[in-house]
């Protein structure tokens, strides 16, 4: 059963990105200007990265484990479904709910460009470090 949950989760995650993919548009991206990508650098390089190193905090795993977590981090999906519902809302202008929009889709496409042109070495560097760190 949770075999089955899983692989429908991750149905439903694929299905979220190509929609995503959909809608993109270099005109969207330029919208939110430089800070709106200090956020997203912000997001990706300092608050994700601390969050998980703060949520190990007297965790087993080694060094490499966290970093690797703390740079793949945790999926970005679902900055995009707050941005939906509070367009849905009705209580912000439209150019508002577009920017909001904008700012939460850049991160998760930034996220999967770069942590898909990464990920193999990712993976590399936390399995020579583990093989060298006795647990």
């Amino acid at each position: 059963m949770f075999e089955g949950l899983e692989q429908t989760g991750r149905l439903a995650e694929l299905a979220a990105i190509i929609l995503l993919g959909t809608v993109l548009s270099i005109e969207g991206l330029t919208s939110i200007g430089w800070s709106g990508w200090m956020i997203v650098l912000l997001a990706l390089l300092v608050i994700r990265p601390a969050s998980v190193f703060i949520g190990f905090v007297g965790n087993r795993r080694t060094r490499p484990e966290r970093a690797f977590i703390a740079w793949f981090g945790v999926r970005g999906l679902a900055s995009i479904y707050y941005a939906a519902a509070i367009g849905a809302s009705g209580v912000l202008a439209a150019d508002e709910v577009a920017l909001i929009w904008w700012i939460a889709v850049a991160p998760v496409v930034v996220s999967i460009v770069v942590h898909g042109l990464t990920g193999k070495q990712g993976m590399k560097f936390v399995e020579q470090r583990s093989l060298r760190i006795p647990r």
